[in-house]
């Protein structure tokens, strides 16, 4: 029997001319892959032995998202061949165009797929985790005044795609600012070329197509360069239109002067913040919303410390069945947020203690608002990247992130969330790269290359 990497049976549908082609259904994913570019399997009884079933199980990944399949790596034996991520060999290999298998395994084969055919027609839930069903993420990014900021990006994008019911690409400025350590690390492999500058700059180019997507993650922070207006009309059009957005942290920082932006995250700091920005608005000690309209300036923190979250409501798709209160780690407690806050509703608070030179009130930390057809989900959390490996951060984002996208949220609370009194994080470990093959003297420099102002 022939099986995929977490061991479950795979069906190959043999096409006419007698090669191993056309259709993979994997039990694992749950759905078909169609490929034009599957391997074909010699007859050779040498494959169903366990070395070669081994073979098979290293090199053969169905991994979420996947579209396609290319011919990979040969086995020792030149009649085997086996297929697998992109990633998982390198080298090269020849084959004779066509391989013949016997009547009986194909016979064996087809059978074999139509029972799997007939399987998703009793059971239609069973094929509907492919990749046009998966939510189309776009992260932004590459002005923040947190040096974090490139491996929080990571970290979204890992956290995502682990998830399994997202797809995610990133947009970056080509002018970045702060986070110079950490832009070679955690690089775009998208072949084009940024500059890390001392100053924000505004980038002319940065246009991204926001209508391919259904939720907008934005990793900007303070100080960030305005985008070109025509960028920022396309984006308000989006979410206008029904688009999502997911604010995190230093992101309500962003574009003081942008009105629509601004009412769509509801509630902002700092970039010269004041009452005129809209009100001041926290919970008091009764459990009554205010809106303190008194002058005074838009954004503070005390010290970095764990702090305990309240979930304020509870009926909400985002916060329904988190516990009443958890215990969030290490992170920058934002207070005296001020905006417009129209149509917003906050989730969850945390109470600014003054023996962490805190505001002694209650301040807003998860927040949702409306703007026009969108919906977006305000974070505040997330100011550096152990601040994000928390499980309550981590499952928060994700079913925020569902729900600004579609209005409705399936992901299930983790079993490691965190308590009332402990909290739980969980290390970040970026996925380990293939070895790269020596690159030929005659090719060009890689374009991804961060270049550093003097």
């Amino acid at each position: 029997m022939i099986v995929d990497a977490a061991g479950f049976p795979i069906a190959i549908c043999p096409s006419s001319c007698g090669r191993f082609f056309a259709v993979v259904f994997s039990f694992s994913r749950k759905r078909f892959v169609q490929t034009e570019d599957l391997p074909v399997f010699n007859r050779s009884p040498r494959f169903w032995r366990n070395e070669s079933r081994a073979q098979f199980v290293k090199y053969f990944r169905l991994e979420p998202g996947l579209a396609k399949l290319k011919f990979l790596r040969s086995c020792a034996r030149d009649d085997v061949l086996f297929f697998g991520r992109q990633q998982a060999c390198s080298g090269s290999f020849r084959v004779s165009d066509r391989f013949k298998l016997s009547p009986r395994f194909v016979l064996a084969a087809s059978c074999f797929l139509v029972f799997c055919c007939l399987a998703v027609v009793v059971n239609p839930t069973v094929a509907d985790d492919t990749a046009m069903d998966k939510i189309k993420v776009l992260i932004v990014d590459g002005q923040n005044n947190h040096g974090d900021w490139p491996k929080i990006t990571a970290m979204l994008k890992q956290y995502l795609e682990e998830n399994g019911k997202f797809t995610v690409d990133v947009e970056r400025t080509q002018f970045t600012n702060k986070g110079d350590a950490l832009l070679k690390e955690f690089a775009l492999d998208d072949g084009k070329r940024y500059q890390a500058l001392k100053k924000a700059k505004a980038d002319p180019d940065f246009k991204p197509d926001f209508s391919k997507y259904d939720v907008v993650v934005n990793n900007f922070g303070y100080g960030a360069a305005d985008w070109p207006a025509s960028t920022q009309a396309a984006f308000t059009k989006f979410i206008n239109d029904g688009g999502g957005m997911v604010s995190i942290h230093a992101a309500d920082n962003c574009w003081p002067n942008w009105r629509e932006y601004n009412e769509m995250i509801g509630l902002g700091g700092w970039g010269r913040r004041t009452e005129k920005s809209g009100p001041y608005v926290y919970y008091n000690d009764d459990g009554e919303l205010v809106r303190d309209e008194s002058p005074g300036k838009g954004g503070n923190h005390g010290s970095q410390h764990e702090f305990q979250m309240v979930v304020r409501d509870a009926e909400h798709p985002i916060t329904k069945g988190l516990p009443k209160s958890f215990l969030h780690a290490k992170d920058e407690l934002y207070e005296k947020l001020r905006g417009p806050a129209v149509n917003m509703n906050v989730l969850a608070t945390a109470f600014a203690s003054p023996k962490q030179r805190g505001s002694g009130r209650h301040e807003p930390i998860l927040m949702t608002v409306d703007y026009g057809k969108g919906r977006i989900f305000h974070s505040t959390l997330g100011h550096a990247g152990y601040s994000c490996e928390c499980v309550g951060f981590i499952t928060t984002f994700l079913r925020g992130t569902e729900w600004a996208a579609t209005g409705k949220v399936t992901i299930e609370i983790p079993e490691d969330f965190p308590t009332a009194d402990k909290s739980a994080s969980r290390e970040f470990k970026q996925p380990v790269a293939a070895e790269a093959k020596p690159a030929p003297k005659t090719m060009k420099p890689a374009d991804n290359v961060v270049e550093m102002a003097k």
